[in-house]
Order: structure tokens, then sequence, then C-alpha cells
């Protein structure tokens, strides 16, 4: 038996399509920015630790502290890393 569907039903289900197409876009962003912090700030420290001459611990000093400078000021402008809410 066809029913129609209720335009309530119809205006929740184009509301949670549009929250998923827009997580999966911020998702590409938060994924940057997780690697940059990774590569950088996590890993950074312990390549600058560990460096095996003075210039590997330049490069990888300079990344980390570039990193966090970044870092600085995205949470000046927003509570957040990669938008404005979460949610």
């Amino acid at each position: 038996m066809d029913r129609e569907i209720p335009w309530r039903d119809m205006q929740r289900l184009l509301d949670c399509s549009a929250r998923l197409m827009n997580a999966e876009r911020l998702q590409a962003g938060a994924d940057a920015i997780n690697q940059r912090i990774y590569r950088n700030v996590n890993n950074g420290v312990d390549r600058a630790g560990f460096a095996g001459s003075q210039k590997a611990y330049e490069e990888a000093a300079e990344a980390l502290f570039e990193t966090l400078d970044w870092l600085e000021g995205r949470l000046k402008r927003s509570r957040y890393l990669g938008y404005e809410s979460v949610g």
C-alpha cells in the first residue's frame, strides 16, 4: 500500500541529508588540521628532541613553532580549530 510521506517527515529527511553533507565537508578540513598538528606538533617535538644534527633540529623546531603560531591565530578567531561551532 502506497502512503504519502507527511511533509514533516520529508523535512526531517532533508535536514538530515543537509547535515550529513555538511559533516562530510567539515571532515575534510578537520582531517587536514589533524594531519598538520600530528606531523608538526606531536612528531615535531620528538624530531626536534632526538635530532641527529643541528640542521634537523632547526627544521623540526621551525615547523613546530610555525604550527603553534598558526594554531594560536586560529584559536584567537574561533573557539574551535575547524569551524565556528560543533553540532
